[in-house]
């Protein structure tokens, strides 16, 4: 007879529950990247989890969906991020970077999927072993005539 471990459970769904909130204030940073902007509880959220909301709500490095892996190894200030924009809606956008995470070979789509009702926003999160996860939003237009990409790398401390 085998034993769960309850707390083990509830450690998944907390975990969960944090990613959402951070990929919720991601958003909310895409469109106004202050961080003055980013909801009061995504802090909190962040801090726990030793993630630095500067960096992630810093202008971010110009890239193009063939380079911006390379762009976020190149940086070499910790944690990065990059944007870009395309016309048409978000689905090809956002298939350009599932497909670059799986050409690495070496990333891990950890999760992935729409964060909003109407289809405007989409969000994922890819792991490179314990290196580094990068937080990946693409947000369209009401009309889907242009679709911004912002990827934000966040490194482990070396400590």
């Amino acid at each position: 007879m085998t034993r769960r471990r309850v707390g083990g459970r509830w450690g998944f769904f907390a975990l969960g529950a944090a990613c959402l909130v951070i990929a919720v204030g991601a958003v909310r940073c895409v469109r106004s990247p202050s961080a003055a902007d980013v909801p009061d509880e995504v802090v909190e959220v962040a801090q726990e989890l030793g993630i630095d909301i500067e960096a992630m709500t810093h202008d971010a490095r110009a890239s193009s969906p063939e380079r911006f892996l390379d762009d976020l190894d190149e940086a070499d200030d910790g944690d990065a991020s990059v944007t870009w924009s395309v016309s048409g809606d978000l689905v090809e956008p956002a298939s350009d970077v599932i497909r670059a995470y799986r050409d690495m070979g070496t990333a891990t789509l950890v999760t992935s999927g729409y964060l909003d009702l109407k289809g405007n926003v989409w969000g994922a999160l890819a792991q490179g072993g314990t290196d580094w996860v990068d937080m990946v939003v693409v947000t369209t237009t009401e009309d889907g005539g242009e679709t911004t990409v912002r990827v934000a790398r966040l490194r482990a401390d070396d400590g």
